[in-house]
């Protein structure tokens, strides 16, 4: 009982005969504890510093720098990277025939606004021959772009190939084409178009029959009712109701049976049919 009170005022939220505590700050929310043996303990416990991740190299940091003696010479070689940032437009070409590895082919700056052929869109794969200087900061790039003979043949491979792909603009103000539906193909997309099947009519039987209906409790009374033999046992049940103004969990009998499709089928005109109090089923 001392346990309980002691719990109660404190607010530990331990309960009675012992437990796991749980630490709530004055605000109710609960505290962080100390860190658990094995579940970021150790180091962290002791106050050692957690030792940053081992990142691979980045891409600039393994590119070979523009040597010194092509500076003021022009060379040649491809267009590795495009960058845009915003309006900012600029990329990064690999100096030489591409044979050797990246790691040993020195790369150099460029920006599109050094780019002279008026007629062509520089991009990623293209050979282009230019000029190696250096800015006032002492840092290498290109100027004086221009696309090589390989290079034009490579541009007008590839505008070609993007004019071929590329959709017909729509005038102002014309409405989209509709999409046209993909029929469904049987056995896989070579097969044929599958014709839509056509539903028969189900055939109904439209004869009528006169028939007396007679009800449980109302003596002797008859009602006529014509009734169509295709038409179902609920709109003739429906009717008969209607007709003697009867509750509706009544079942209509014809000569002792519960009346249905079939024994509709074979009535004709002047035949009896009853409203009757349900009769349990045997089981």
């Amino acid at each position: 009982m001392a346990d309980q009170v002691e719990v109660a005022a404190g607010g530990e939220g331990q309960k009675a005969g012992g437990g796991r505590q749980r630490r709530r700050g004055p605000d109710g929310r609960r505290r962080r504890g100390p860190p658990r043996d094995g579940a970021g303990g150790g180091a962290a416990a002791e106050g050692e510093a957690r030792a940053p991740r081992e990142r691979g190299p980045s891409r600039a940091a393994t590119a070979c720098p523009v040597p010194a003696a092509f500076l003021g010479t022009t060379k040649e070689g491809k267009i590795c990277d495009i960058i845009k940032k915003g309006q900012e437009k600029f990329g990064f070409i690999y100096i030489g025939d591409g044979t050797t590895a990246h790691e040993e082919t020195p790369r150099i700056y460029f920006n599109f606004k050094d780019f002279e052929d008026a007629d062509y869109v520089p991009r990623k794969g293209y050979s282009v021959a230019f000029k190696c200087l250096n800015d006032d900061k002492g840092r290498a790039y290109a100027s004086a772009l221009t696309l090589t003979e390989e290079g034009k043949t490579q541009a007008a491979e590839r505008e070609a190939l993007i004019k071929s792909t590329a959709r017909e603009p729509r005038a102002a103000g014309e409405p989209r084409a509709p999409r046209e539906k993909k029929e469904k193909a049987e056995g896989g997309a070579g097969g044929e178009a599958r014709p839509k099947r056509e539903r028969k009519p189900r055939a109904v039987d439209e004869r009528t029959v006169q028939l007396k209906v007679t009800c449980v409790g109302k003596g002797s009374e008859e009602k006529e009712l014509t009734a169509r033999l295709g038409e179902s046992i609920g709109r003739i049940k429906h009717a008969a109701t209607q007709a003697f103004d009867a509750p509706i969990h009544l079942n209509v009998f014809c000569k002792g049976e519960l009346l249905t499709k079939t024994i509709l089928a074979g009535l004709s005109d002047g035949d009896v049919i009853h409203l009757g109090e349900p009769v349990a089923s045997s089981a």
